[in-house]
C-alpha cells in the first residue's frame, strides 16, 4: 500500500507541478512511519544542498583567484619585458662610456669623478692615459674637426666683437 501511494503521490506532483518538497510532506503526513524517513531525506537533501552552495561559492572564488594569478602572471610578463629592455639599454650605455672612456683616455669607471674608485682614485679624467688610437680616430676626431671648422668661422658675437675693435681703433 506505502508503494502505491509513493506512486500516486509521484503522479500527483508530475502532473500537478507540485514541489517535490511539499509531496514529500504530504506523504510523511499520510504515512506516520515515514516521517523519520522523511526527516532524514530532508536533512540530507539541506546538507547536500549547503554543500553545493559552498562548493559553488569555493569555484566562484577559484575563477577569481584564477583570474587575478592570470592578471599578476600578465604583469610580471611586463615587468619582465621592461626590464631586459633597461638592462639591454644599461649595457648598450656602459659599453658606450667604456669607448669614449678609452678614446679620451679616461677612467672607465668614473670619469675622474670619484674620489673613492679603486680603480683611479679620482685621478682618471680625460687625458689621464694615452688614449686608444682606434676609439680617438673614431670618436674625438670628427667632434675635433667640427669644432675646428667652426672656429674658422666668425660667429655673429665673434663679427660685431670684431667691428667694435676696429671703430675704437
Amino acid at each position: 500500500m506505502v508503494a502505491t501511494d509513493v506512486l500516486e503521490l509521484l503522479k500527483q506532483q508530475l502532473t500537478s507541478g507540485q514541489s517535490l518538497e511539499q509531496s514529500v510532506k504530504e506523504l510523511a503526513q499520510a504515512d506516520p512511519e515515514l516521517a523519520p524517513v522523511v526527516q532524514l531525506i530532508s536533512q540530507r537533501e539541506t546538507e547536500m544542498r549547503q554543500g553545493l552552495e559552498q562548493e559553488e561559492l569555493r569555484a566562484e572564488q577559484d575563477q577569481r583567484d584564477l583570474a587575478q594569478e592570470a592578471e599578476r602572471r600578465e604583469q610580471v610578463a611586463a615587468v619582465r619585458v621592461q626590464f631586459d629592455e633597461l638592462t639591454g639599454e644599461l649595457q648598450a650605455l656602459r659599453s658606450r662610456c667604456l669607448e669614449l672612456a678609452g678614446a679620451l683616455g679616461a677612467c672607465p669607471a668614473c670619469f675622474g669623478d670619484d674620489q673613492d674608485c679603486s680603480w683611479c682614485r679620482g685621478r682618471g679624467r680625460p687625458g689621464f692615459m694615452p688614449p686608444e688610437p682606434s676609439l680617438f680616430d673614431r670618436l674625438v676626431i670628427p667632434a675635433v674637426k667640427l669644432q675646428v671648422r667652426l672656429q674658422g668661422r666668425p660667429s655673429a658675437a665673434a663679427a660685431r666683437g670684431s667691428t667694435d675693435e676696429r671703430g675704437a681703433q
